[in-house]
């Protein structure tokens, strides 16, 4: 082309802003970079090698066309052309593209066919706004698998190509209209699914994508190891792994380090671990680690947004109609609980707060968490005023807060439970802990809000807590926890849960209540109690031996486990990194639920619901827990010294030698192991100690201490000692004893005392019926001479000092047995008694005291004292420590806080009433009455309550009358005393007359019929008053509910009745009079609830300083009948008495004693009658006052019951102890706010790590760069935001003042002095309001620079952005 003609052609388009060149153009000239604002360039069909560089140079270029060239190559520097839309390299010689070329932010449209293309770069599915693509007659084999992301793509010619395939990423293209892959190379099925359409081609693209995906996880997934039901796999986590985000490269630690207190979710083939307290430190994790079944390898997975603080305790559930893991609650590094919501979106894995409504639950812990239909249902926790019971839901969409009623039987308080929905709308509750572990298990019915009754039986599971429940094919799991010695268990267990019984329980029970009420006006409806649903457990064999830590899940029916190590896979763990907590779960193994076996139960078996069941011994379960931590134990528990050891072998050598010399004897228990498994002299398992409190001094005093704080268990050997008797230290904390760890108690706190204390080794029948010698079960004692006695034989006895074998059998066999009435107690005596040590070689009581006190530690110097020594060794110190009893386990009694004793006909049941163990609701005894020997028909149950703040103290129930009655102490709301009530039918309340204005003694309600009440101690002289309901007989009776006299002195036209002339005059006044009262009595009292009054009376005490014939007795109002009748009192010596009657058509009736006496006057008449007429209505008033009070008295006690509240006095707060986990710290404490944590890069450290220590951390230059910029322009944007809320709010009120003085302005002529005054104190308030605006206003713009340059300095200072101080 002609200079002069580009030329032309450049002066032409700095006003179009486009150039058009073509004609075998080489090059472009220099002055084309001149042109800054040129938007289209065309060079089509020139002699171009290359993409001249000063095209990417241009700022706003929009077009650029280059097809019909001999371009070769595209450089990278094409992707400075950042406002380039449209690229046209058709028809050129490109063999290959830059990867640059994806950067192009607005690139829509792309054409590259007629090239030599062999491949398209690999992230060409990075641009963002194509939206054409034009490949055809090329000779590209195959299209990278990145345009499955072209999010915006509408249409892609690849025809003339060699494809044979098509990736199938490309089948999520959501926007893409047309696909030309015609004229390749494609496989037959490929090219059959493109001729039958793009939706078809799509559809069969997304399902080779998933067919791939399959195949590259099974080619990639571990190799497991069958280990009988289950499948172990390895599972692996880098130490190290460098990540790449929107904020830069950093490494993060994989290894999900063992914690507690996290959430676990499983996902599909994904499991999320989400916060925790991490065993190593202590420290409150806010991390996110996730790994797939398909891999087998844990990630730390990098969040953005509003990341949740550090938590331990929380709950967590998978919402999968979002795809999304809401977290709740829990406890954070401060110990702070926490209410929050968020959520974390598993697609971006971003963390956002959604803005929640409603009644937001109170902070907790420990609460039990479940999905279902949209819906969060969270259960129960602990709350910072102790455990809760209540059921709130959470929508998850509109993010609403909501606490649906219910009925039935309600869960205790608790924290921990166990919690799944069955059957599609079953929520079921299992365990959980409050003041002690349980094992009740609750059905909730999520569509009729009802709880159902449920009778377990069978296996039933020990009490456990932190466990989990599964629902499977009708069949209920549960598995693991934690159980009442805080030890981990693997026991599982399932149960059939029919979902036809369950239905039918709740359709049985009612959804609603009466009126709250149980006076006159309406009753609580009656409870009709549906059908418990009875449900077999039966515990299954896990087959899953001891591991250091374990965690687990269930889902799709499947048991999956993640634990430290495994021998089968040949993984040992690091017992000192496993308790310092330097390990994370290297082991996977997962198993179906419906392949594990019922457990057998055989002699001696250790299963935990088989002891239950058989009301055995869960001794077994308590010695492997402790064996297993052992390393907790002191160090006489784990090893014997020196001294035990030449002991043990010479108690070894007497043992052969007696049963060389008595080969029928049965085997003495002389060396038994203990709690960890080592063997100690039976002698020196008693531990003589002497507690602080004068109860335990005496030998009644010891017998019941034992025999209820100790649940007493029976030998897994009848016939044989235990293979294990523990330390009385050890028996003490488990509560729990058979025959000879409770004897062992008892002997060492009756040698402590001062005692001359045996334990006695013998036989008895399986049930004692009256106690023999002392008794540690019964804590009873008695002779054993006595012709009573129960035992059968004696084998020995020991104490603390020596043990002595019985050599008085009868016969010489094992069966013969030593009668102990008939027994010689000549312990000297060798030929009646054999003792295992002589006198040399045991020590005096003084002795002994004084060594024991440091029996753990030393071996003594004896160890070294001769030859003669080592013959016969010295019985060594107690290897026990000194047994302390605190306050609190003292008060507590019994274990756990509650202790049954079985009666005939009769079951009593004690419970503790201070401590942790203390109930929720204060009971402290009860006491059951049956009618029936097998205690299944109840008659009468007797509670006792302390503590209540409703100052309920008793409550007595007759089930078969169905009546309460409740016992109260002084202070209760209305004074109430007592208050019995028959349901249906009548209630009683009797008050605290003194503590009332009225004198009320007792209330009796018969419901719908009457109301009586009764008085004592008033000035009026008033002792008796009542109220008869029922339908009226007249309609003004009927529809005004106690009109009475309001209608008196009036006819059936409405015209005034004369009889006794004065009455009529006043009729209209009183009726109006009349009615307003009544108006307002039902008003008061809820008329629209209350029945129709047809009589009323009260009735009077004499009262001696008024003459018998003014002296009222009784005044009764016959309301329907519109008659009135004032009774006098019988004056002295007199059988009757004078009254008045006065009717509603004005007929008055007057009878007199005494015949002599004046005849009252009509004014008289008519003065007693408007008396009347004002105590009807006060009379009236005071009826449904107590109709509104009774009402009131049943609904307190409603919510009270729901809500039950204990008070802690001032004389017994040294007793009460708050629970282990109430240590949350005084909000004054609360730790300084990390001001630049929202800003850091995920991963990075927060202000207790880095910033602390000084450090860096890992931000870059350009991190620290873009941390400090965002930091400032939040300052920014909130001094902005501030400074326009306080001058709209300025101009709103300069607004305002204006409208006003325009309006007075106008109408200032018109106005009244007040008003002007009015408006003048309004003005003067609006200037002052203005004024005050001004000034924050600007001492806002004054402080606003300041803050911005206090921030700046601030971050200058911050150790994590230290390296911006550093030179580059």
């Amino acid at each position: 082309m002609p200079p002069e003609v580009l030329e032309e052609r450049l002066v032409e388009c700095r006003q179009t802003y486009k150039l058009n060149v073509g004609n075998n153009l080489t090059d472009l000239p220099d002055s084309i970079t001149e042109l800054q604002a040129i938007r289209i360039l065309r060079f089509k069909y020139n002699q171009l090698r290359r993409v001249p560089s000063a095209v990417s140079r241009l700022p706003q270029l929009l077009t650029l066309e280059l097809s019909g060239n001999q371009i070769t190559r595209l450089d990278s520097g094409i992707a400075h052309a950042t406002t380039l839309k449209e690229l046209d390299l058709s028809g050129n010689l490109l063999v290959e593209l830059p990867q640059s070329l994806a950067t192009l932010p607005k690139l829509e449209v792309l054409r590259l066919e007629n090239n030599r293309l062999e491949a398209l770069p690999d992230n060409i599915g990075e641009l963002p706004s194509l939206t054409k693509l034009d490949i055809s007659t090329n000779c590209l084999r195959q299209l990278p698998a990145s345009m499955g992301r072209l999010k915006r793509i509408q249409r892609i010619d690849a025809a003339n190509n060699m494809l044979v395939r098509v990736p199938p990423s490309m089948g999520h293209l959501k926007t893409i209209k047309e696909l030309n892959l015609r004229y390749n190379n494609l496989d037959d099925k490929y090219k059959a699914k493109a001729e039958e359409g793009l939706s078809r081609l799509l559809a069969f693209l997304r399902e080779e994508e998933e067919r791939e995906r399959l195949e590259e996880v099974e080619r990639l997934r571990p190799i497991g190891t069958a280990v009988g039901p289950y499948m172990e796999y390895r599972c692996k986590a880098e130490a190290s792994q460098q990540l790449k985000t929107e904020f830069g490269e950093f490494n993060v630690d994989n290894r999900c380090w063992i914690r507690t207190g996290f959430s676990l979710t499983q996902v599909n083939n994904m499991v999320y671990v989400f916060g925790g307290q991490l065993v190593k430190d202590g420290s409150v994790s806010h991390e996110l680690f996730w790994m797939t079944s398909e891999r087998m390898e844990w990630h730390a997975q990098p969040t953005r947004g509003d990341r949740p603080c550090g938590r331990y305790g929380h709950v967590a559930v998978y919402d999968p109609d979002h795809h999304q893991l809401v977290v709740f609650g829990g406890r954070n590094a401060d110990k702070k609980r926490l209410s929050d919501v968020a959520v974390l979106d598993l697609d971006s894995f971003t963390w956002r707060r959604p803005a929640v409504s409603g009644t937001a639950p109170s902070p907790r812990e420990g609460a039990a968490a479940v999905y279902h239909a949209g819906h969060m249902v969270v259960f129960a926790g602990h709350a910072t005023g102790g455990r809760t019971n209540d059921l709130l839901l959470l929508e998850l969409s509109g993010w609403t807060w909501s606490q649906p009623t219910t009925s039935g039987t309600a869960p205790s308080p608790r924290s921990c439970a166990a919690i799944t929905v069955g059957n599609g709308h079953h929520l079921i509750i299992h365990g959980g802990r409050n003041n002690f572990v349980l094992d009740d298990m609750h059905v909730l019915d999520l569509l009729t809000r009802t709880w159902i009754d449920v009778s377990p039986k069978g296996m039933l599971p020990p009490p456990r807590h932190s466990h989990m429940l599964h629902m499977h094919n009708d069949w209920l799991y549960l598995f693991g926890g934690v159980n009442e010695l805080g030890a981990s268990t693997v026991s599982l267990f399932k149960a059939h849960i029919s979902r036809t019984a369950m239905d039918r329980a709740g359709a049985l029970h009612p959804a609603a209540a009466g009126n709250g009420g149980l006076g006159p006006g309406g009753l609580d409806a009656a409870d009709v109690a549906g059908a418990a649903v009875e449900i077999e457990w039966q515990e299954l064999d896990p087959e899953l031996p001891y591991n250091k830590d374990r965690a687990g899940v269930m889902q799709q029916g499947q048991l999956r486990c993640y634990q430290l190590g495994s021998a089968t896979l040949g993984r040992t763990m690091n017992e000192d990194d496993a308790e310092k907590g330097l390990v994370y779960w290297d082991v996977f193994k997962t198993a179906k639920l419906d392949s594990f076996k019922p457990k057998a139960v055989a002699a001696g078996s250790d299963g935990e619901g088989a002891a239950r069941a058989q009301g055995g011994s869960t001794k077994s379960s308590r010695v492997q827990h402790t064996t297993h931590s052992a390393g907790k134990m002191p160090a006489s528990f784990t090893s014997n010294s020196k001294k035990e050891q030449k002991m043990l072998a010479y108690v070894r050598d007497f043992q052969r030698v007696f049963q060389e010399l008595y080969p029928h004897r049965r085997p003495m228990p002389l060396t038994p192991l203990n709690e960890c498994g080592v063997p100690k002299f039976v002698c020196t398992t008693l531990r003589p100690s002497l507690p602080p409190f004068p109860e335990l001094h005496t030998l009644e005093g010891c017998a019941k201490f034992v025999s209820e704080f100790l649940t007493y268990e029976l030998l897994e050997e009848p016939l044989h000692p235990p293979s294990h008797m523990p330390s009385p230290m050890s028996v003490l904390s488990w509560q729990a004893a058979d025959a000879f760890d409770a004897a062992n108690v008892l002997c060492s706190l009756l040698l402590g005392a001062g005692y001359n204390a045996f334990v006695v080794m013998g036989y008895a029948p399986l049930a004692v019926s009256e106690p023999v010698f002392v008794e540690p079960a019964t804590g009873r004692s008695v002779s054993p001479t006595s012709p009573d006695c129960p035992y059968t034989g004696v084998e020995m006895i020991w104490n603390a000092y020596n043990a002595w074998i019985c050599m008085q059998m009868p016969e010489p066999h094992s069966d013969s047995r030593a009668v102990p009435g008939s027994i010689s107690w000549e312990l000297t005596n060798p030929a009646l008694w054999e003792q295992v040590l002589n006198e040399r070689q045991t020590r005096s009581e003084y002795a002994r005291s004084e060594m024991g006190d440091g029996s753990a530690t030393g071996n003594g110097t004896a160890d070294e004292q001769g030859p003669e020594h080592d013959l016969l060794p010295d019985l060594p110190p107690s290897w026990v420590p000194k047994l302390t009893i605190p306050r609190d386990m003292l008060d507590m009694r019994c274990p756990r806080g509650s202790r049954t004793t079985l009666y005939k006909r009769c079951v009593h049941e004690i419970y503790a009433g201070f401590g942790e163990c203390a109930r929720w609701d204060g009971l402290v005894e009860r006491v059951t009455k049956y009618a029936d020997d097998a205690r299944h028909v109840v008659v009468e149950v007797r509670e006792v309550f302390a503590r209540r703040k409703d100052k309920l103290k008793e409550r007595r129930s007759y089930p078969q009358q169905d009546a309460v009655q409740e016992f109260f102490l002084p202070g209760r709301l209305f004074a109430v005393k007592s208050l019995h009530t028959v349901r249906g039918e009548r209630r009683t309340i009797n008050f605290y007359s003194a503590a009332r204005l009225d004198g009320l003694v007792c209330r009796e309600e018969l419901v719908g019929k009457k109301l009586i009440e009764r008085f004592s101690g008033r000035d009026d002289k008033l002792e008796y008053r009542s109220a008869t309901f029922g339908m009226s007989l007249s309609s003004s009776g009927a529809a005004g509910g106690g009109a009475g006299l309001a209608g008196d002195g009036f006819g059936a036209d409405g015209s005034p009745q004369q009889q006794l002339g004065l009455l009529g005059e006043t009729t209209a006044a009183t009726g109006a009079a009349g009615g307003a009262a009544a108006a307002g009595a039902g008003a008061g009292a809820g008329q629209d609830r209350a029945l129709p009054i047809l009589k009323m009376t009260e009735k009077f005490g004499r009262n001696p300083n008024k003459p018998a014939d003014e002296d009222v007795a009784k005044r009764v109002f016959y309301l329907d009948q519109g008659k009135t009748m004032l009774c006098f009192q019988h004056g002295e010596g007199r059988l009757t008495a004078g009254y008045l009657v006065f009717h509603k058509d004005g007929q008055a009736q007057a009878v007199q004693v005494d015949p002599l006496a004046p005849r009252p006057s009509a004014r008289q008449l008519l003065e007693a009658y408007k008396a009347l007429q004002a105590a009807e209505k006060e009379v009236l008033q005071h009826v449904r006052d107590s109709e509104w009070e009774g009402r009131e008295i049943g609904r307190t006690r409603s919510n009270q019951e729901q809500s039950i509240a204990l008070e802690a006095p001032y004389y017994d707060i040294c007793r009460i102890q708050a629970d282990d986990s109430d240590d949350e710290p005084a909000d004054s404490e609360a730790a300084a706010y990390d001001y630049l944590l929202p800003f850091l890069p995920p991963g990075m450290a927060s202000v207790g790590s880095s910033a602390a220590s000084g450090s860096a951390g890992s931000l870059t230059r350009e991190q620290a760069l873009a941390v400090r910029e965002r930091c400032l322009l939040a300052l920014k944007d909130r001094l902005i935001e501030r400074a326009n809320i306080i001058q709209a709010r300025l101009e709103e009120e300069q607004a305002a003042l204006a409208r006003r003085q325009a309006s007075y302005a106008r109408d200032r002529d018109a106005l009244t002095p007040a008003e002007e005054e009015e408006y003048e104190h309004a003005a003067d308030e609006a200037a002052f309001r203005i004024g005050i605006l001004q000034r924050r206003l600007a001492r806002h713009e004054e402080a606003a620079l300041q803050k911005y340059y206090d921030l700046d300095k601030k971050l200058r200072n911050d150790a994590r952005l230290a390296v911006l101080l550093m030179p580059v």
